[in-house]
């Protein structure tokens, strides 16, 4: 119906300019529709239908239509009976031409920008009218480093905010991003009720207990900081009265990242303290040891483990180096990185694998593997080939026995692996946020995986896949803990199977026929691309290799910036590509993922839209209709109405083991 809507008003273009001549633009070089659209009041939905665009490429030169045609569609019917006349309707028709210049202030000004391709702060200053500094400050950036899908804040947060009808903590949390707890805590809150009108703090308001810490402070000054939202080396040596590269060495710091809820030690370490367990390398620590070579201090929430991946080292190899019988560390301690104990370990064939030196860019990642055991292999022949002992080769692999490991088996072996140096954050490590582009109410989820703690993997029902077994999105939140989860690709409505490859930890939990997957590597670089198969279409031991997440999905609605609108072979069913609730999932970058979901019913090539103008340069759509689903820190923002075979979830603490194929 709304096609033949746009056809009857595009045969009428005469009786439209005999009563005022359309407003229009002219294309410039670096408009998009979006800017024309929001400097013009318009949507970027409304500008394509007033000028029959099926997509949003426009060319330099192109004259755009921007007259709403609410306005001049009535027109044409009222000059039918009167074209004797037309004089009269010329003078009458100013009226709602006069009409346009109030339009600015039927719509608000944006309080948000998401920077796409080509941005810079400059630009978007001018575009916005802000100065670069005005964006910095209001944004927190230090230089001028954006990235595209990045949402950027034009006017400073509201600290306040006016409870609606229907609004629950959870809609709100969604709304001004922050979490229920938070909310509960910055406003005293002990339950869920709420008042239609009540207002909400959204920041803590400043006690007057930190004022009067000031003074304090100087007779007893603290020992510890804990990082909160907002700070920075530089403003909390301001507050403490240290430069920041006092603050980097206390903490063993090599450059200015740091984290919520990180503590920072703002005293040097009492060697009464380190000397109470190891008197002599602690009291070689007070004189400079973080310029030391050679060596690390230990802090606060560091293990041997930890801080084994971060200088390149396994556990034994540190406990052997500073003469250490168990894994109990203190923070302030200097373990030794090197030294005569080297010597020894570079006799053996592992270390020659695992320490070579790293070529500019990269660093050493203890990375774990499946490995299968060859005709002449054993539990010795494989220990020596990774640097580990038989028993540890056992108990990685919870056998019980060395003699378990056979010919023919795959065993779980770790290996240091070279990888190259991620970039700085350049956001929260994951974020929620309830967007309309192109007018689509859709939830996204962004999650910047720059973070070494971020972990995207499949999350299950149970312990594995098992026959019959499923659950609800909000189910599998509440079960993994996860921040963020999406429902996952298509399966067997019956058994839950999985209809696509899924690896998980680096383990291939199941395969089929779909072609395309979202691909991630163990140190969090992600791709959409294709998997190889054999002649039977079953996996092949070398697909997905180098890999640690796999989920399998499609088709793909978006490659290289473009909506496709020819998709595989292999998606057949009908029900794949009607109107229908819809989850996907893209990449704006290989360290910039988007999980979206929305419950408006959408076709195929309309979820392509979307996720384009949400910034996805690549993206795969997932299961639909009444299996889409996500939620966020365990509650349902958009519950899955049917229990799906598997989600996908995100971490934002994981420190455990990683994986690869």
């Amino acid at each position: 119906m709304r096609c033949l809507f746009l056809s009857f008003i595009l045969l009428l273009p005469s009786a439209a300019s005999a009563l005022a001549a359309p407003q229009t633009v002219v294309v410039r070089p670096g408009q998009t529709l979006y800017r024309i659209a929001l400097q013009n009041g318009l949507s970027v939905a409304e500008l394509q239908r007033l000028n029959g665009l099926h997509s949003t490429t426009i060319e330099v030169g192109q004259v755009l239509r921007v007259t709403p045609l609410v306005k001049l569609s009535p027109a044409p019917v009222k000059l039918v009976p009167a074209k004797p006349v037309p004089a009269p309707p010329v003078a009458a028709k100013p009226a709602p031409v006069k009409l346009v210049p109030v339009k600015p202030a039927l719509k608000p000004a944006p309080t948000t920008y998401t920077v796409r391709r080509g941005d810079t702060l400059t630009s978007i200053g001018k575009f916005v009218g802000l100065r670069v500094e005005q964006l910095q400050r209001l944004n927190g950036l230090k230089g001028n480093t954006i990235a595209v899908g990045q949402v950027l804040r034009l006017t400073a947060p509201p600290t306040t905010y006016r409870v609606q009808p229907g609004d629950t903590l959870p809609k709100i949390g969604v709304k001004v991003g922050l979490r229920v707890e938070q909310l509960r805590r910055i406003n005293g809150l002990t339950g869920d009720a709420l008042q239609i009108g009540q207002v909400l703090r959204l920041t803590a308001p400043p006690a007057p207990t930190v004022v009067a810490k000031a003074p304090v402070r100087p007779a007893q000054p603290p020992t510890t900081y804990t990082v909160r939202r907002g700070d920075t080396l530089t403003s909390i040596g301001k507050f403490v009265g240290l430069r920041v590269e006092q603050l980097q060495r206390l903490n063993g710091l090599k450059d200015n990242t740091i984290a919520v809820g990180q503590v920072l030690r703002l005293t040097a370490p009492k060697p009464v303290v380190a000397a109470a367990a190891r008197p002599a390398p602690v009291q070689a620590a007070p004189a400079k040891p973080a310029a030391a070579p050679g060596t690390y201090v230990v802090v606060p929430g560091d293990t041997l483990a930890k801080i084994g991946v971060k200088v390149g080292l396994r556990v034994e190899q540190l406990q052997r180096l500073n003469g250490l019988s168990g894994t109990t560390i203190e923070v302030g301690q200097v373990l030794k990185l090197r030294g005569p104990a080297v010597s020894v370990v570079a006799a053996a064939p592992a270390p020659a694998r695992v320490v070579p030196s790293l070529p500019p860019g990269t660093e050493a990642r203890l990375i774990h593997r499946y490995v299968r055991v060859g005709l002449r292999d054993n539990a010795r022949t494989l220990a020596q080939t990774y640097g580990v002992t038989p028993e540890q080769l056992r108990e990685l692999n919870g056998f019980g026995s060395t003699g378990y490991i056979l010919p023919g088996m795959r065993v779980l072996v770790p290996q240091q692996v070279a990888v190259p140096v991620p970039p700085r954050p350049v956001a929260a490590p994951v974020t929620l946020q309830q967007v309309t582009p192109l007018g689509i109410p859709v939830q996204v989820v962004r999650v910047d995986l720059r973070w070494r703690s971020v972990l995207v993997t499949p999350v299950l029902p149970g312990e594995g896949l098992k026959r019959g077994s499923g659950a609800t999105v909000s189910a599998l939140a509440a079960r993994s803990g996860a921040r963020a989860v999406v429902n996952g690709s298509y399966f067997h409505p019956g058994t839950y199977a999985p209809a696509g490859d899924i690896v998980m930890h680096g383990r291939l939990l199941t395969w089929g026929r779909i072609p395309s997957a979202l691909a991630i590597t163990p140190d969090n670089r992600a791709e959409i691309r294709e998997g190889g198969t054999g002649l039977l279409g079953r996996v092949l031991d070398t697909s997905w290799a180098g890999m640690e997440t796999v989920i399998a999905t499609g088709p793909e609605i978006v490659r290289d910036g473009v909506v496709q609108n020819r998709y595989s072979s292999v998606f057949r069913d009908p029900a794949v590509f009607g109107q229908a609730a819809r989850s996907a999932i893209g990449l704006a970058g290989p360290r910039d993922l988007l999980l979206v979901t929305t419950h408006a019913k959408l076709s195929v090539g309309q979820m392509g839209q979307v996720m384009q103008a949400l910034g996805a340069r690549d993206a795969l759509l997932l299961d639909g209709g009444s299996s889409a689903g996500m939620a966020w820190n365990g509650a349902a923002v958009l519950n899955s109405v049917r229990k799906v075979s598997y989600g996908i979830g995100v971490f934002t603490d994981y420190d455990g083991k990683r994986y690869s194929r």
